[in-house]
Parts: structure tokens; sequence; C-alpha cells
């Protein structure tokens, strides 16, 4: 039986288990963000100008949003998603993967209920947001482009937040980015690699090691100054944001800017797939783009948290999570040995 279709089996004896709301809801492991003000942008055409934005106190997931959590949401709702995906890469590494049959539960490049959620949209992130609000009565949400890039940054002024890493040598104990691992990734199972265009278009890789080929298990790096995790790596991640060509205009009260082209959705972040982008990076796909590099993870404001005591369920997750992630852990250590 191979990988996918016993991690397939496993989610789906998962989801078919009875839903309640409360105990038996899975919520995201939450970290307090304290409030403040902070310099936005950076030198590049579409990260200016530069502008200080305040920031009200608020709460972040520690994670991405997992398969496993995104699976409660359509056992309960029966939310169509999509059954088609930008999920297998081609010779062509540098060029868009075509559209072919793949789903969340079912794409070339997840393996496991405890990595991020992928091939779903902007669309169903925002509504398991809103499932996830009514049947626990907080009000979760994406969040906005400023608080994604303050959380990001963590108080640093340096291009990460754990320095500028001017040669991208200390990438890899904090992020699962475009690396040796991924070249040895790509080569394998898809003929492909980063160098030659790939290095003149984007960079190439990082000469570290994450130990990540593909998408991984999250939480497996460690975390910035604020304990949140994977936010310049493994994948980008959907914010509030409308798409708009600079930050002429732009709040500067850290809410999210509605208005320009909403036809596109603003993602900030890098994924396993890119070289290590720092905390300014910033996309715009379409809003109706469905990929396997693109997830999301969820907000709180502070005043509607006021007991952040996880529930039954979220404790079992949290366990099953730090399991997954030691299994990995010592998976990553046997191949350096080998």
């Amino acid at each position: 039986m191979s990988t996918t279709r016993i991690f397939l089996t496993s989610l789906f004896t998962f989801i078919s288990t009875p839903l309640m709301a409360g105990s038996n809801i899975i919520e995201p492991l939450m970290a307090n963000i304290p409030g403040g003000e902070f310099m936005m942008g950076g030198e590049g055409d579409n990260v200016s100008p530069i502008h200080k934005v305040h920031i009200k106190p608020f709460q972040v997931g520690k994670y991405e949003v997992t398969v496993k959590e995104f699976a409660q949401f359509i056992e309960a709702t029966g939310y169509p998603t999509p059954t088609e995906c930008r999920h297998q890469p081609t010779q062509n590494w540098h060029e868009p993967w075509p559209i072919t049959k793949g789903t969340w539960t079912d794409n070339d490049l997840s393996s496991n209920a405890f990595q991020p959620v992928v091939c779903i949209g902007a669309k169903p992130a925002k509504a398991y947001a809103t499932w996830l609000s009514k049947v626990t009565g907080k009000p979760y949400r994406l969040l906005t482009e400023a608080e994604w890039e303050y959380t990001a940054r963590a108080g640093a002024h340096t291009l990460f937040s754990f320095g500028d890493d001017p040669e991208l040598r200390e990438i890899c104990q904090y992020e699962n980015i475009a690396d040796l691992s991924a070249e040895q990734g790509a080569q394998k199972r898809y003929g492909a690699t980063y160098s030659g265009i790939m290095t003149e278009m984007m960079g190439g890789i990082t000469r570290c090691d994450d130990h990540s080929a593909f998408t991984s298990i999250v939480g497996m790096y460690q975390p910035n100054s604020f304990g949140i995790y994977d936010m310049i790596g493994n994948v980008t991640e959907y914010v509030e944001d409308c798409s708009n060509p600079n930050y002429e205009g732009a709040p500067t009260d850290g809410s999210a800017w509605l208005s320009g082209d909403c036809s596109k959705q603003i993602v900030r972040g890098s994924s396993w797939h890119w070289l290590g982008g720092s905390t300014r990076d910033r996309g715009a796909p379409a809003a109706n783009w469905i990929g396997a590099l693109e997830g999301f993870r969820l907000a709180l404001d502070s005043k509607n948290q006021s007991n952040n005591k996880p529930n039954k369920a979220t404790k079992q997750f949290e366990n099953e999570l730090r399991q997954a992630q030691i299994k990995a852990a010592e998976n990553h250590k046997k191949a350096v040995r080998n």
C-alpha cells in the first residue's frame, strides 16, 4: 500500500468520527502577539513605500492549518472543495505546474495529516475560518497582511526574524525552503533541477539542508521570537487583503486592505519550492488559483479569547502533532546518517 493511500485511509478513519461543538473541535494552538508599531515594507517596487503601521494586540496560530484540522470542517459541512490542483511538478520546474486531478487529501505533495492543507485556494480557507468561528463562538479569521509581516518580523529589523543571513546558511534551522534536499527530491522524483534557469529566475537553492524535499509537517523548525513556526517556508500563506501593486494608500492601523484588485488574493512568505524570501516578500495569485504551495493560518483579536486553555480535542491534536514531529525528526537523522 502506498504512503499516500495509507495517509488517506487514516485520515478518513479520523473524519468518520462524529463531531460535536465544543470539546471535539480542534482549535488552532495560538500565541499572543503584543501590539506595537513597525515600519512595513522595503525597497522593492511592490513593497514600497516603507510606512509606519500600528498593530493592536492579537493572537495567531503557531502553525499553518493542517490537513487534520481542515478535515473536521469538511466532515461537518460537506463544503465543496476543488477537484483539480497544480500539484504535479514536471521537468519544467520553473514554469507553473499543470492543472491536474488532485485534492487536499490526494495530491502529489501531501503525505501526512499534520502537513499544512493545500490545494484548496483562498475561498475554502475563509470558509473554514467562518465555520470554526460558528462552532466555537470565537471569531477566527485570516491574518491581515500587516499582521502577517509584523508577526514574521517578530520585532526584528533584519531580512529575517533571526538576522539578515546574507549567505542563507542559517535559514535551514528555521524554515523549509528550496535547499539541498529540495534539489535531491526534484531530481529523484521529477527529473527536474533548480540549476540553470531556476537559478537565473529565482536564485536556485540555499547551500544548507533542512532535510525536507517537499512539504513538511508543521513546526519542524525553530520558531521566531514570538513562538511562531514556518512563517517564511513550508507553504506560502493567504492573508485577508486584496491585491495592490504597492503600499501607496495602504491602511496604517493594521487592518486588511479590502480595496484594489480583489480578483487576486495576497499571499505572504515563501515555501519549500522557493529560495528563502524575506519577511517583506509578497505575491498575489488569482483568487481562484488552486495550488500545492499555498496554505494559511488563523488569527483572533485578543479581546475575543479570554480562555486560552485548549479543549480535549486540541490537547489530543497537540500530542499527536508532537509525536509526528518526533518521528519525522528521527527520519531526518536516519537520512543524514545514510
